[in-house]
């Protein structure tokens, strides 16, 4: 990657560095979207992409258009070639979105690892570039890659620290952790920031407006649940609320105020105020992490929770959210993506409860990313009888119209999760592509 960025222009742009297992994304938003309210000119690179390519770069809180995708991608790929740099396909799309933010001479770019941190493509960018990085929840994933424990992970990720340079520590599940991240840091000479906690606070209608109603014929109607009402201590109390679903979300929002109150300490960002931040919170949205959505069913519109939860934390973190506000009958529509040792039923078991419906299927082909695999359905098929006994179903669907259609027979929630490339296809299911 460093080989690419040198026969590139030199990226310039000061950069929020994020890592983790769970919760980068949404950490990113958050971010971007308080830097939006105060008026800064955003770049913002996720992966993998949600339904195109170029949806994972975004200027101003908006994807870049194909077009300008297409020809900053084929200028990169060009001088590749020409120098024969011989960059992965995940180099040239990183490498992307970092000239699109340099054409647009964004204040600001918040890029995402995407996978690991020591090596990843991300981590080439200049030490004089990045403004902060910072670690979402650690948790195993990707052990093939980066490490068969926690503290192995942690420590790969932890490596896109910076000397001299902040490095925020979101909130950790795993104790373990945190010596691991402590050591690679002091290592690295960066300076460690503990994330501060955001929490929970009463309803203020004077702060809030009027309390909306949470129940059922609210979800039956296709209204989410109502958003959070967050208090986070900076300089003065923080009142907002978030409107991104589930309690690990407060653990992302934690780093992403940490982030910002961080970078907010020297000019040109020590403008952004704590109206900038409530505004910025409340409007924060990322799609595909507990969000709401309508399906037309044989039956007519059905409400929908869609998540990416694509491992064994991240079906936990489904399992308490919709235990909270779902307790009748739940049908989930589930594909994995294959990645040992990761497996079906690992995954799975934090999530199915005895008596659920599932339809298992499997994903399309990942444009630009061949190796991208889905789990077998036999595989699928398997782990969800186990899980949901006797009591439960378990429907081996061909296609989403078929899985639908099964999925309206009973009333029920519907909750399409696992893999963002499943996701994925049920956009395009949605627009008829």
């Amino acid at each position: 990657m460093r080989r690419l960025l040198a026969v590139l222009p030199n990226f310039t742009r000061p950069t929020v560095h994020v890592a983790g297992t769970n919760g980068k994304g949404s950490t990113t938003a958050i971010v971007e979207s308080i830097l939006h309210a105060a008026n800064f000119r955003t770049g913002r690179f996720n992966s993998p992409h949600y339904v195109d390519p170029w949806d994972c770069i975004s200027v101003n809180k908006l994807p870049v258009t194909q077009d300008q995708y297409t020809s900053t991608r084929s200028r990169i790929e060009s001088l590749d070639e020409s120098n024969k740099v011989s960059a992965s396909q995940f180099e040239i799309l990183t490498a992307t979105a970092l000239m699109i933010f340099e054409d647009e001479k964004v204040d600001i770019a918040i890029l995402e690892c995407g996978m690991g941190g020591k090596s990843d493509a991300t981590n080439a960018i200049p030490n004089e570039a990045v403004l902060v990085s910072a670690l979402t929840s650690v948790d195993l994933d990707h052990q093939a890659f980066l490490g068969d424990t926690v503290e192995e992970i942690a420590a790969h990720k932890a490596h896109i620290a910076r000397p001299g340079r902040p490095f925020v520590l979101g909130p950790q599940k795993r104790p373990s952790v945190i010596p691991a991240v402590e050591q690679v840091t002091e290592q690295r000479r960066a300076n460690l920031v503990p994330a501060r906690l955001a929490r929970v606070r009463p309803w203020e209608e004077v702060v809030d407006g009027p309390k909306p109603v949470s129940d059922r014929s609210r979800l039956e109607a296709g209204t989410p649940p109502p958003g959070t009402p967050v208090l986070f201590d900076s300089e003065y109390a923080i009142k907002t609320i978030l409107n991104l679903h589930g309690e690990h979300q407060l653990e992302n929002l934690s780093t992403a105020l940490t982030i910002i109150d961080t970078i907010r300490r020297g000019p040109p960002f020590s403008r952004i105020t704590d109206e900038n931040i409530a505004d910025g919170v409340r409007s924060t949205q990322w799609p595909g992490r507990l969000s709401w959505t309508r399906v037309c069913t044989p039956d007519g519109p059905k409400t929908v929770l869609l998540d990416a939860a694509h491992n064994p934390a991240g079906a936990a973190a489904l399992r308490i959210y919709l235990d909270t506000v779902w307790k009748n009958l739940r049908t989930f529509l589930i594909s994995l993506s294959h990645s040992p040792p990761k497996t079906a039923l690992s995954t799975l078991k934090p999530l199915l409860r005895p008596g659920d419906r599932v339809a298992v299927l499997s994903f399309s082909a990942v444009e630009g990313m061949p190796w991208v695999k889905p789990t077998k359905v036999e595989d699928l098929v398997e782990a969800s009888v186990q899980l949901v006994g006797p009591n439960g179903e378990v429907f081996p669907a061909s296609n989403f119209a078929e899985a639908i259609r099964w999925a309206s027979e009973k009333d029920s929630l519907l909750v399409i999760a696992g893999s963002i490339y499943l996701l994925s296809d049920f956009e395009r299911f949605q627009r008829n592509i």
